[in-house]
């Protein structure tokens, strides 16, 4: 019994200590803005997700430290980012990665935080064109080779087809159902447009000398 609360006790010790959180005091709160503060932007470029790019967009509403005291980000600063290309088939939003602050003023800030939606969801809505008058058309062209396909060979007299010309039609068809599968395949485009109002996520605590 006393081997048993023995444990208990080393067991229970081990718990609390290990999930003991310390806290930390956040001194000069009229130079820094912190994790997870919500900034309103604009963006001024327009986003096509068929290929990777870089973005931009200006900041329009003055940005406070953490105190309220003071504006650390002017409106009128510039953003510079980058968004993905790599578009899911049932993909409707672009995920944005903000990574420098340009101000008027001239101050550069090392920015690497995500964009967000003004619901706060990760990445941004837009757009979205799932290419199927293309992918339709497509996909009756495979129909019509396979057709065509077909009847050539049940109307061949089997006795007189020859052996290259039945290679040749084979190796045709299957290079052409390659090519359609790929075009069938193609992923949807996101299109957002400039002038839109989005959110940028402050991912890491940010701390102005001076």
């Amino acid at each position: 019994m006393l081997i048993y609360q023995n444990t208990k006790e080393n067991i229970d010790n081990k718990i609390t200590k290990d999930n003991i959180i310390k806290t930390n005091k956040i001194d000069n709160l009229d130079n820094k803005i912190l994790q997870g503060k919500i900034i309103s932007a604009l963006l001024e470029t327009e986003i096509n997700s068929d290929l990777p790019g870089m973005i931009r967009a200006v900041i329009n509403d003055n940005v406070y430290s953490e105190s309220d005291t003071n504006i650390l980000i002017p409106k009128g600063s510039r953003l510079i980012g980058k968004y993905n290309s790599d578009i899911q088939m049932n993909q409707s939003r672009v995920f944005i990665e903000w990574n420098r602050v340009i101000t008027p003023d001239g101050i550069d800030i090392n920015f690497l935080s995500s964009g967000i939606d003004s619901k706060g969801q990760a990445g941004i809505a837009g757009d979205v064109n799932h290419h199927h008058i293309y992918r339709l058309s497509q996909a009756m062209l495979s129909s019509i080779i396979n057709i065509t396909s077909m009847s050539k060979s049940n109307n061949e007299d089997i006795k007189k087809l020859k052996i290259f010309k039945k290679s040749l039609l084979e190796n045709a068809n299957n290079n052409a159902q390659e090519i359609i599968k790929d075009n069938i395949d193609i992923k949807p485009t996101i299109n957002i447009k400039a002038g839109i109002k989005i959110n940028v996520f402050v991912a890491k605590d940010i701390e102005f000398n001076n």
